[in-house]
């Protein structure tokens, strides 16, 4: 008989991984989409914005999830990469 071995998330005991690794770097993005949740939510109400918490979650998640790598080089201060307009057109206009 073989032995399987499975890591579980800290943070997400239902989902497995086959690595430790994996389960590590999940754990971690689990993580950042918290803090940045809390910081959005804190920012919301320092401005007088009203923002769910769970709008604050589904943000954090999307900008940790889909926008990481642009998200960490605004906070270190790079300048912003030249990105392609989704719309020809509308670039043209500009």
């Amino acid at each position: 008989m073989a032995v399987i071995v499975k890591y579980a998330s800290d943070k997400d005991p239902m989902t497995m991984f086959d690595n430790r690794a994996e389960a590590e770097a999940y754990d971690a993005r689990l993580e950042q989409q918290e803090n940045l949740a809390e910081l959005l939510e804190l920012a919301a109400k320092d401005t007088g914005v009203t923002l769910p918490t769970e709008s604050a979650h589904q943000l954090a998640t999307a900008l940790v999830e889909k926008h990481g790598e642009r998200l960490l080089e605004i906070v270190r201060g790079k300048k912003p990469r030249q990105t392609t307009a989704r719309n020809p057109a509308a670039a043209s206009t500009e």
